[in-house]
């Protein structure tokens, strides 16, 4: 689990930047249990990240690093889970799911718009596969007639 918190001589358990919150050790502790029971719930691959931020925060990271699941919000006692979905580790968020009531529906929407998307992508290119068919059958006049107009150029500067 990734984290530079650090006990204080002050009784905080804040990370290096120490925001100033004062943190506790306890809060930080009910947090780390917090991420690691939805890595779990989630399952084998998901890995909880920790940081501080005006109190301790979490998220859990999908083996491949592409998908990202935290508590948005907090209604009373229920959570509120989102997914968040990037091309890569070092790539800001791409795509958010819904506010959902369970981790695993928030992996769900994001999966379901993900897929939308990668329907509409194979459409655009079967689309320009087709653009790109038609124009090379049937070039336009004014394609045919450049190397024509190349050549006679060719002979003026000759």
């Amino acid at each position: 689990m990734k984290n530079d918190q650090g006990p204080y001589g002050d009784g905080t358990y804040c990370s290096q930047r120490h925001c100033g919150l004062g943190c506790t050790r306890a809060q930080y502790d009910n947090v780390q249990d917090a991420a690691a029971a939805l890595a779990r719930r989630l399952g084998p691959g998901w890995s909880p990240v920790l940081w501080e931020n005006l109190g301790w925060h979490y998220k859990v990271v999908s083996a491949s690093g592409h998908l990202t699941v935290s508590v948005y919000e907090r209604v009373g006692r229920r959570a509120v889970y989102r997914a968040t979905f990037s091309e890569a580790e070092d790539v800001p968020t791409q795509w958010w799911s819904k506010s959902c009531s369970t981790p695993e529906a928030a992996v769900a929407d994001m999966q379901a718009r993900v897929t939308k998307h990668l329907e509409e992508m194979m459409r655009w290119v079967a689309a320009t596969a087709e653009d790109l068919r038609i124009a090379k059958q049937g070039k336009p006049k004014a394609l045919a007639a450049a190397p024509r107009r190349l050549r006679a150029a060719r002979k003026q500067l000759a």
